[in-house]
């Protein structure tokens, strides 16, 4: 999912091959386990703090 710069479902589906209903449904389940984090999946975009942000940077 980093690979996009934004979430754009359809594209994101047909990538996958799946649609986007289940899709939708991942995205949902994937912002719930990453909310212990305080990371969240909003309006397509991971949104993240900024120290969060410059540490996973910093390790890649």
């Amino acid at each position: 999912m980093l690979a996009y710069s934004q979430l754009i479902t359809h594209q994101l589906a047909q990538d996958f091959m799946i649609s986007e209903v289940t899709l939708g449904r991942h995205i949902s389940a994937l912002t719930k386990k990453l909310a212990v984090f305080n990371v969240s999946i909003q309006n397509g975009r991971l949104k993240w703090p900024d120290t969060l942000s410059s540490l996973f940077y910093m390790s890649c």
